[in-house]
């Protein structure tokens, strides 16, 4: 394994038990990752940032998902 790193989680599901969820449980068994808060830019809209990821809602011209980036402290 190499030291530090990061892992993605995304899914295209907006349900809590796979998403936030996943990552709060995966960051417990895993206390050496840590969240990176991210942002997108602003003419990207209907996002919720949240402690675990971002919360992308569908809107007319795409679909939602969830998003976490996690980075391995070193």
């Amino acid at each position: 394994m190499y030291p530090g790193g990061f892992l993605a989680y995304s899914t295209c599901s907006l349900e809590m038990e796979e998403n936030q969820e996943v990552a709060e449980r995966f960051k417990k068994a895993h206390p050496e990752f840590e969240a990176v808060p991210l942002t997108l830019p602003p003419f990207v809209t209907e996002v919720e940032a949240g402690e675990h990821g971002l919360l992308v809602y569908p809107t007319a011209d795409r679909d939602g998902g969830f998003l976490a980036l996690l980075r391995r402290r070193l």
